[in-house]
């Protein structure tokens, strides 16, 4: 049994017909594993997905509701870039305003991070945009919520 002190955290990530479940404890500052597991999803709806994700966890006797959700590398868009700034937020504010240029996609239907991989002498910054659709970050909350998760 784990100390109250430690806090157990679910890391999921669906993908192609599987839920794949990491269920970590952080204790001390560290996260150290305490399962894995992959529940194969026929019916891929969010209803059939958090009633299949619900029973493996109580099968195993997980009682935490605190879930990080993966985002599939394949279902990412991922560009590098060179920006003429090094400041956060004008890199942020340059890729709201330009999304259009990087993506096929319009920027209202995404949504987007972006990593700062260097900055350079000349005031420029190589970046590294991460762009998902809106779409599949509903779908996949959507089965969090179903299953009473809280992502966190």
């Amino acid at each position: 049994m784990f100390r109250k002190s430690e806090e157990e955290l679910i890391i999921l990530e669906p993908k192609d017909g599987l839920l794949k479940v990491g269920i970590f404890v952080k204790s001390s500052g560290r996260l150290n594993v305490r399962d894995i597991f992959v529940v194969p999803v026929l019916d891929q709806s969010a209803d059939a997905m958090s009633r299949l994700l619900r029973q493996a966890l109580k099968d195993r006797s997980i009682r935490t509701r605190k879930v990080v959700l993966v985002i599939p590398r394949s279902s990412l868009i991922i560009r590098y870039l060179t920006l003429p700034s090094e400041r956060s937020h004008e890199i942020r504010e340059m890729l709201s305003l330009g999304l259009h240029q990087y993506i096929p996609y319009e920027a209202h239907e995404v949504s987007f991070d972006f990593q700062v991989a260097e900055n350079r002498e000349d005031g420029f910054s190589k970046v590294i945009l991460f762009c998902v659709l809106e779409s599949v970050v509903n779908e996949q909350m959507a089965v969090c919520e179903q299953a009473g998760l809280e992502v966190t």
